[in-house]
């Protein structure tokens, strides 16, 4: 499969991969509530909108090559993020995974459901 799954897969996997990472997690929203400054807390939960938008682009690239089955790209977006944020417990819930595996074991299941088998 190509087109806009493999351009959704590929950012996808890369972010899940490097949350069990030596350099890994990444921080998680949960982290935003700890911000002091509102301002602050507004920026960073308006960068993190543009990531999901920019998830949900890539989804409506896949949606209109057909490599993509129909969805709500907003909602879809959203899953990949949750996703995502959820690979920072990858290490507790599989102690010893590899970055390398984290895509077939975690992301690849996540991302065949929105794969068009037509």
């Amino acid at each position: 499969p190509g087109g806009g799954w493999a351009r959704s897969c590929a950012p996808a996997a890369a972010l899940v991969q490097f949350q069990p990472s030596p350099r890994g997690p990444l921080l998680r929203i949960t982290a935003t509530s700890a911000l002091p400054d509102e301002a602050q807390r507004a920026q960073v939960l308006r960068s993190l909108q543009r990531l999901n938008e920019r998830f949900a682009g890539l989804l409506v690239d896949g949606l209109v090559d057909g490599s993509i089955r129909p969805l709500h790209p907003t909602i879809a977006a959203q899953l990949l993020a949750a996703n995502l944020n959820a690979a920072a417990e990858l290490r507790r819930w599989v102690p010893g995974i590899q970055p390398a595996s984290v895509t077939r074991c975690y992301t690849r299941p996540a991302l065949l459901g929105l794969l068009c088998s037509a």
